[in-house]
C-alpha cells in the first residue's frame, strides 16, 4: 500500500491522481510522503539566501555564526534543519531575537562581554538557466540590537 501511495504521489496533475490522492490520503500522511517537490519543479530557485549572525564584543572583535554543514556522512539530513530554520528566519520576524540571543550564548562564554548582534540576509538573484550576466547580490538587516548585561 505504501508502495502505491508512493508511486501515486509521484504522478503528474492528472485525473487518476486526484482519485486517488483522496483515498491514499490516510497512507501517505502516516508514510510522510506529502511533501512538497518544488524544487524539482519547473521553475528553478531564483534567489540564493545566507543568513549570518555577527556578534559583537567589548573589545571590538567580532565572531560570526552561520548555518552549520555538517559532515560527510549525516551533513545532508542535518543540513536540511538549518536549512529550514533559515527559510523561517528569512520570513518570521518574531523568531529572530531567539535565534540571536542563542548565537550569542552558543559563541561567547560566561567571563565574556558581547555587546551587540546582528543578524543579515545576504541574497542572490540568479539569472535564469542559459542567460549570462553577472548575480545581483544584495544585503538585509534582518535583527539588530545592542546588548546590556552578561550573555
Amino acid at each position: 500500500m505504501v508502495l502505491l501511495t508512493g508511486v501515486v504521489w509521484s504522478l503528474p496533475d492528472a485525473e487518476i491522481k486526484r482519485r486517488l490522492t483522496t483515498v491514499l490520503q490516510p497512507v501517505a500522511s502516516a508514510a510522510g510522503l506529502e511533501q512538497s517537490w518544488q524544487m524539482y519543479a519547473p521553475e528553478p530557485i531564483r534567489r540564493l539566501e545566507f543568513v549570518e549572525v555577527r556578534v559583537t564584543m567589548a573589545d571590538g572583535r567580532q565572531r560570526v555564526w552561520t548555518n552549520p554543514r555538517g559532515d560527510r556522512v549525516v551533513g545532508a539530513f542535518t543540513w536540511y534543519r538549518w536549512q529550514k530554520l533559515k527559510e523561517n528566519l528569512v520570513r518570521e520576524p518574531t523568531l529572530r531575537a531567539g535565534l540571536a540571543h542563542w548565537v550569542v550564548h552558543h559563541l561567547t562564554g560566561r567571563s565574556e562581554r558581547p555587546e551587540r548582534v546582528q543578524m543579515t540576509l545576504r541574497t542572490e538573484l540568479l539569472p535564469p538557466p542559459g542567460a549570462d550576466g553577472p548575480r545581483t547580490v544584495g544585503n538585509e538587516i534582518l535583527y539588530d540590537e545592542t546588548l546590556t548585561g552578561a550573555p
